[in-house]
């Protein structure tokens, strides 16, 4: 990489995070902000378009306009989830993480895939570019990475979700009678068979990491709990990463994060479950639990 082409890639990286302190402005406009600055790029190089087609050595065909095609896709799916992040998170953090790796990956799959010789000059015109990434959004304060909506940017960023291997239902069914017999909650949360799980398990792709899934609990048809996730005091990822540092997590640990308020017994007046009523549990995208209620199980 000549000088030259290293200057114009650091320089288009900065003009480039710039733009992006003004898409962070934007942030809750989600989609329909993205959709508008995609049609405006569009029309800018539509006549550029035009006249290559008219004038330039441009030769269509199948599978030139099939990788058009997908790189499109591959770029809106980019543009939504980097704005998802902005939502959520700090600026700062999310986009130095989620841009950055991307030429890093691209260069560490040249030099495995491609074999690819790396040189001292192409290495650092990589950093050099992460680097003004870096620079830029954070304004030399590199103190972001540290603030509580820093943490948030790196687990977008990284996508720090796919330590969690899946979503599932859980019924944490409370025996209040032993829950209240003493100020600790636990002996009326251990009871065998009093927690079904199930029916089945779903990875974080295919629920956005369980950002904003609805959450219901009825007995006999009656809706009696209804919330979302986006209620939780924690996310999942900020759940796992907390009870990381109390005690040592497995593969195959099942974590019970909460309910929706409306339960029985802080009804007035209170709501017992019966024996022969039936509950089901459900969480949108995830499954559809449903127990009976037993006095004697056999």
């Amino acid at each position: 990489m000549s000088l030259l082409s290293l200057s114009l890639v650091v320089l288009a990286a900065f003009i480039h995070a710039t733009w992006n302190l003004l898409s962070k402005r934007a942030a809750d406009a989600g989609p329909t902000f993205v959709f508008a600055y995609n049609l405006f790029a569009c029309l800018v190089y539509l006549p550029w378009m035009i006249w290559l087609l008219v004038y330039g050595d441009l030769h269509w065909n199948l599978p030139v306009a099939a990788c058009l095609a997908l790189s499109a896709c591959i770029h809106l799916a980019y543009s939504l989830c980097l704005q998802r992040g902005y939502q959520v998170a700090d600026l700062s953090v999310v986009y130095p993480i989620a841009r950055g790796t991307g030429p890093m990956l691209s260069s560490i799959g040249a030099f495995i895939l491609l074999r690819e010789t790396p040189t001292a000059q192409g290495i650092f015109g990589l950093l050099a570019v992460v680097a003004g990434i870096g620079l830029i959004t954070t304004q030399g304060d590199l103190s972001a990475f540290r603030r509580p909506r820093g943490l948030d940017g790196v687990r977008w960023g990284t996508a720090t979700g796919s330590l969690i291997a899946g979503y599932t239902v859980v019924n944490d069914v409370s025996m209040r009678d032993w829950q209240y017999r003493t100020q600790q909650w636990l002996q009326g949360k251990t009871w065998e068979r009093s927690t079904p799980v199930g029916p089945s398990l779903v990875t974080p792709d295919e629920v956005d990491h369980a950002a904003d899934l609805r959450v219901t609990c009825a007995v006999d048809g009656v809706l009696m709990q209804d919330g979302r996730t986006s209620d939780l005091l924690f996310d999942p990822v900020e759940t796992v990463q907390y009870l990381s540092t109390l005690c040592t997590l497995e593969p195959g640990d099942l974590i019970s994060t909460g309910t929706p308020a409306g339960v029985g017994h802080g009804r007035k007046p209170p709501v017992y479950l019966r024996s022969g009523q039936v509950m089901t549990t459900a969480i949108e995208g995830v499954g559809e639990l449903v127990n009976r209620c037993v006095s004697n199980p056999a």
